[in-house]
């Protein structure tokens, strides 16, 4: 459900966590892309681990139409959220909630330039039900079922793919870190009303598959 779409007080009390995401299907050009960096510039933020430092990164909305939303698609992966975003997720953080703002900027074809934050999580936690998942090799989710025990202390996280051994073509044995999945995340219901009421431009919501 996009965030401009009616969702009773009744039907958010209902649901102890949902999935944010950027409503993607708001229209072609309504995306950030990079501005002067690489793919390989943010590849950080999906890795486990405090990032310092962290260049200010910029990105370009694409709409002349329409001015930027509050959550922001990123064409390279990357979650951008407007101020507000942040206040909310920031004032009812989880005890088991680990995360690093990284600031940003998005610019419009006006020449304008908007402060956002990028969310890093510094921990990557087991929040998937092990046996209401379906995984693939590796271990890596086909499809993701959260654990309502795992996401205890949680209010704002998501799930990753685990980390793991891997050898090169030429012998060397390498070890390949968790990623964390960049552009879903699982909120609480406080966290999701408090974003409904507001009227979070450009966020879908959907109810959290959970066992």
């Amino acid at each position: 459900m996009a965030m401009n779409q009616p969702i009773t007080d009744q039907v958010l009390a209902s649901i102890p966590f949902w999935e944010l995401s950027a409503d993607d299907a708001s229209g072609p050009d309504h995306v950030a892309a990079p501005d002067g960096h690489s793919r390989s510039d943010v590849r950080v933020v999906a890795s486990e681990g405090f990032i310092d430092p962290w260049p200010t990164l910029a990105w370009r909305w694409e709409s002349a139409s329409a001015s930027p939303f509050d959550i922001l698609f990123a064409i390279d992966g990357v979650r951008l959220y407007s101020p507000r975003v942040r206040d909310v997720i920031d004032a009812r953080l989880g005890t088991a909630d680990d995360v690093q703002w990284l600031p940003a900027t998005v610019r419009t074809p006006a020449g304008d330039a908007h402060p956002y934050w990028v969310p890093h999580l510094v921990t990557h936690h087991d929040v998937l039900h092990d046996q209401a998942s379906t995984w693939g090799p590796d271990r890596i989710p086909i499809r993701h079922v959260y654990s309502l025990t795992k996401l205890t202390g949680h209010a704002f996280t998501t799930y990753a793919i685990p980390g793991r051994a891997h050898t090169t073509y030429d012998g060397r044995h390498i070890v390949i870190g968790s990623r964390a999945n960049s552009m879903t995340c699982v909120i609480s219901q406080q966290i999701a009303a408090h974003l409904h009421d507001l009227g979070i431009t450009g966020a879908r919501l959907t109810p959290a598959p959970i066992a």
